[in-house]
């Protein structure tokens, strides 16, 4: 004999079943009128959103944090780039001195050699015509002349003397410095001051107080002599070159330069050209 089809079977909700769904609907009703701060799921919810913003705040400010880094990074090997260039530079600058420096001392060497050849072939012939007497000196003053003397043996050792290496140097560096000065002028000569005449005098370089004074002066077309000569003192104190010019009793210092390395520039040319003002008016206003 089949049983009859519950109610659940049928589609039907038993009194129990209502029951539960009426206590369950109450709950959430209740749980609807709590206010917010009582409600844990709006607490986790909110918790859930604000740990959502705070790590999108620090997924940004790492990416800002990694951007400003490359930035720095990139702008860091921009200037090693730009100062390694320039050591470059200031290298390449000290070889072709030192290149240039070499094939001075090379040709001098030749120079002193041919001199040296000459001097012993004039000795020779005077000892041939000379009296007796003289010649055993001539035979003694030929003997300087030969590489294996002792005057050439000690030469290496003197010339290596501390005292007169820096005192070469310093010539070295006071003469390139009075040559910039003479080819700033001759520059602004060829712009400025077509017709006039270049004069010079007093050329005093001193090694012992690293210090090299020279006047020179544009001549107006049409005089032979300067009304006055404008008078330059280049000195090297320290690291720096000091470069001034005098006007009667006062000096002034019109540029300064890194001794061991002299930058010579449009700047220093405007130096020079502000040096020759005083001496330049008193030639174009002269009427003598």
């Amino acid at each position: 004999m089949n049983e009859p089809p519950s109610s659940a079977a049928n589609g039907n909700t038993g009194p129990e079943t209502t029951k539960l769904e009426r206590q369950k609907l109450q709950l959430e009703i209740k749980a609807l009128e709590k206010p917010f701060r009582n409600n844990p799921a709006h607490w986790i919810s909110a918790a859930t959103a604000l740990l959502a913003i705070t790590a999108l705040f620090f997924q940004y400010r790492l990416s800002q944090n990694e951007f400003i880094l490359a930035e720095t990074k990139s702008v860091q090997a921009k200037i090693d780039t730009e100062r390694a260039e320039e050591a470059t530079k200031h290298l390449t600058q000290e070889v072709k001195r030192l290149e240039q420096d070499i094939a001075a001392k090379l040709k001098q060497r030749d120079e002193l050699q041919a001199l040296v050849r000459n001097a012993d072939s004039l000795l020779s012939r005077a000892q041939a015509t000379a009296d007796s007497k003289l010649r055993g000196e001539i035979e003694t003053l030929r003997e300087t002349t030969k590489p294996s003397s002792p005057f050439w043996l000690s030469l290496p050792k003197l010339v290596n003397q501390p005292e007169l290496k820096e005192a070469a140097h310093i010539d070295h560096v006071l003469r390139e410095a009075n040559d910039q000065v003479m080819k700033a002028r001759g520059q602004i000569q060829s712009a400025n001051l077509s017709g006039f005449q270049t004069s010079q005098t007093g050329y005093n370089p001193d090694l012992k107080n690293k210090r090299l004074d020279n006047q020179l002066a544009f001549v107006k077309p049409g005089y032979q002599q300067p009304v006055s000569y404008t008078k330059y003192t280049i000195q090297e104190i320290g690291n720096e070159l000091r470069f001034s010019f005098s006007e009667g009793d006062k000096e002034t210092v019109f540029y300064r330069t890194p001794a061991d390395q002299p930058i010579y520039n449009d700047d220093f040319e405007e130096a020079v050209k502000r040096s020759i003002e005083p001496q330049l008016q008193a030639e174009l206003s002269r009427s003598d």
